[in-house]
C-alpha cells in the first residue's frame, strides 16, 4: 500500500455530482483526506484532492473510472513517507 494524491479537475460539476461521488463511495475506503475548492472564475468547475492510501492498481483502477467521465481530468503523484 503507498499513500498517494489524486488531484481531480471537474467541468460542469453540477452535472456531474452524482457520477462523481458513486465512484468515490465505491472507493471510499482508501481516501483518507478529500479538499474540495470551487473554480473562482467559474463556480461551475472545481478541484479536488484527494489522499488514498492503496496499491497502485487499485489508484490507477479508480482515475480511469473517474477519467470515464467526461469532463474530469485526473493527476496522480506518490509520496515518500
Amino acid at each position: 500500500m503507498k499513500t498517494k494524491i489524486m488531484g481531480i479537475t471537474i467541468k460542469d460539476r453540477k452535472e456531474k455530482a452524482v457520477k462523481f461521488q458513486s465512484v468515490l463511495t465505491e472507493y471510499g475506503s482508501y481516501v483518507q483526506t478529500r479538499l474540495g475548492t470551487i473554480s473562482p472564475e467559474c463556480s461551475d468547475s472545481g478541484i479536488i484532492l484527494l489522499q488514498l492510501h492503496c496499491s497502485e492498481e487499485i489508484a490507477v483502477e479508480m482515475a480511469q473510472k473517474l477519467e470515464n467521465i467526461e469532463g474530469i481530468l485526473v493527476s496522480m503523484m506518490d509520496l515518500k513517507v
